[in-house]
């Protein structure tokens, strides 16, 4: 086989793996010697076993392949213990989260989440889910208090009634008309007043759930305001204590002490005129 090469081997220098007779894989460099008349006279052939040539490449790559693994490996066991440790993280959030709304904390929600995007989807459906319970429960509770309200207002009502039938006097059905508004808790104080002809009120009757309310029958309100206006011109009188500021009502001090948050005016027509007025603090 090397002879045979290296009558093949032409004018140019030939470098080949060649299997010898002993059976060795040899890498042979095959020279052609040049006589003078330019003429190829000899060919020189030097071989060395592969194994021999390209041992110290395999030790090299060897050396670097085993470096490149160790590394790839503590990269990969740094990636897992940071990702375990996001992903841990992230559940424990999820769970305090659901256990704060299992608890009754609809107001609980899974924090913001980045990097995991199956962790973002999943805490922006259960916020999504904890808002629609939370909007539920809202309109659940407001439900409740409408018919709570109802409920108290048909026994105001009823009682209203009753003491109408019973009533044989003016004074008597006012006042009786106030303990019933206190005694089904539909206010925390209430005063019938007559409107008089100069425009100013006078209590005729009052009631409260305190003693400290200074609701005397009698007792002259002074001066002509707004609210007496809007209530001799037939209008009901709403005011918001919790976002108004100081308006002048009758007993406003009183009522801000108390913690009252609303007040309700309802004018009381006879014979086609407004000559009192019902009022509610609540």
């Amino acid at each position: 086989a090397l002879g045979q090469t290296m009558a093949d081997a032409g004018q140019e220098p030939v470098i080949t793996e060649i299997s010898d007779i002993d059976g060795v894989q040899r890498l042979y460099a095959i020279l052609p010697l040049w006589s003078g008349s330019g003429e190829v006279q000899l060919r020189i052939a030097l071989g060395m076993p592969v194994a021999d040539v390209y041992s110290p490449v395999n030790l090299t790559f060897g050396l670097r392949l085993g470096l490149l693994l160790l590394v790839v490996v503590a990269l990969t066991l740094a990636a897992v213990t940071l990702l375990r440790g996001a992903v841990l993280r992230q559940v424990e959030a999820l769970v305090a989260s659901s256990d704060r709304l299992a608890a009754g904390d609809l107001g609980a929600r899974a924090p913001a989440t980045a990097g995991i995007v199956e962790f973002s989807r999943l805490s922006q459906t259960f916020n999504n889910l904890a808002a629609a319970i939370e909007a539920r429960e809202e309109a659940l509770q407001d439900h409740v208090d409408r018919v709570e309200s109802l409920n108290r207002r048909f026994a105001v009502l009823s009682g209203v009634n009753q003491t109408i039938v019973k009533a044989t006097e003016e004074q008597g059905l006012f006042s009786a008309i106030c303990d019933v508004a206190i005694a089904r808790g539909v206010a925390l104080a209430v005063w019938i007043e007559v409107i008089n002809a100069d425009g100013t009120a006078t209590i005729a009757a009052g009631a409260a759930n305190d003693k400290g309310w200074p609701l005397a029958a009698g007792l002259r309100l002074p001066g002509k305001d707004d609210r007496l206006t809007r209530l001799r011109a037939g209008h009901v009188v709403r005011v918001d204590l919790a976002d108004a500021g100081i308006v002048g009502l009758p007993f406003e001090r009183d009522a801000r002490q108390r913690g009252v948050r609303h007040y309700i005016g309802q004018p009381i027509v006879h014979g086609g005129q407004v000559t009192a007025a019902l009022n509610i603090y609540a």
